[in-house]
């Protein structure tokens, strides 16, 4: 799963090189003749982690792309990926991880740590903060994040003192 921008640019260079060690394979008729098992099983492989991939862009395009005005809507097999959840809503929300510390009162540090573990280091406290502040909830079978009022005035004050900090020290 990709979790920000950087990860997203890794893994776009990523897809180009499996694309290019793909071609690399299919102009390869010498090995193709001796060992055409091998060599399809390659190509294969190569097409397959670059698919893997490709659909992970895709993931992190759409997530990125989600109408704020509609809550994000995940449908969920097994409860283990429950805080990738999480990690995806707070993309779709369009929270950074800075200002995710910030409503559910952690450091950014700390959602750092465990956006990179998956939650597996968090609290139980710490995990309800997180999932209260991005609004999630599991409604009809279905686990939905929105904003409530609350949290969407904290986070529009912050950016607001932000912007406002940004354009004093411009101005300076």
């Amino acid at each position: 799963m990709i979790k920000d921008s950087q990860e997203y640019e890794i893994t776009k260079n990523w897809v180009a090189k499996f694309e290019e060690a793909s071609l690399q394979v299919e102009h390869s008729s010498e090995r193709k003749l001796k060992d055409p098992e091998g060599w399809q099983l390659m190509q294969d492989s190569y097409n397959a982690q670059k698919q893997n991939l490709l659909n992970e862009v895709a993931e992190y395009e759409a997530l990125l792309a989600h109408d704020l005005s509609q809550p994000v809507e995940f449908e969920l097999e097994d409860m283990k990926y429950l805080s990738d959840l999480l990690i995806k809503s707070r993309i779709a929300l369009k929270i950074t991880q800075r200002e995710l510390a910030f409503l559910s009162n952690h450091t950014e540090e700390q959602i750092i740590q465990f956006e990179d573990k998956n939650y597996h280091n968090a609290s139980y406290v710490s995990f309800l903060k997180v999932q209260s502040a991005l609004g999630f909830k599991h409604k009809n079978g279905k686990f939905i994040a929105q904003l409530n009022e609350f949290y969407q005035k904290e986070l529009n004050s912050l950016r607001f003192q932000e912007n406002s900090h940004i354009y004093v020290q411009k101005a300076s």
